[in-house]
């Protein structure tokens, strides 16, 4: 790679010292959940998850911090199967 950017520095190291974890969902059975599926998705490569968690004032409201990565600035797209 030609630089840190190019090389994907930030998410390789997050991917390393975070990485992902299957979960079963109680009362799941074979075939009900699709072969793969992302919980959230900020909608660029160059946004990383910080935090997120459940607002303290209650209901179906969440708080997300996240931050751009390579220094160039990147549009938040939230998406995914989490209910936002």
């Amino acid at each position: 790679p030609q630089g840190w950017r190019q090389a994907q520095t930030v998410q390789r190291a997050r991917n390393f010292n975070l990485p992902l974890r299957a979960v079963v969902a109680p009362g799941a059975t074979a075939g009900d959940a699709p072969d793969a599926a992302s919980w959230l998705e900020l909608g660029d490569s160059s946004l990383v998850l910080a935090a997120l968690k459940r607002a303290e004032d209650g209901g179906d409201r969440y708080i997300l911090r996240c931050y751009e990565s390579v220094g160039v600035g990147g549009k938040l797209a939230i998406g995914g199967l989490l209910p936002v």
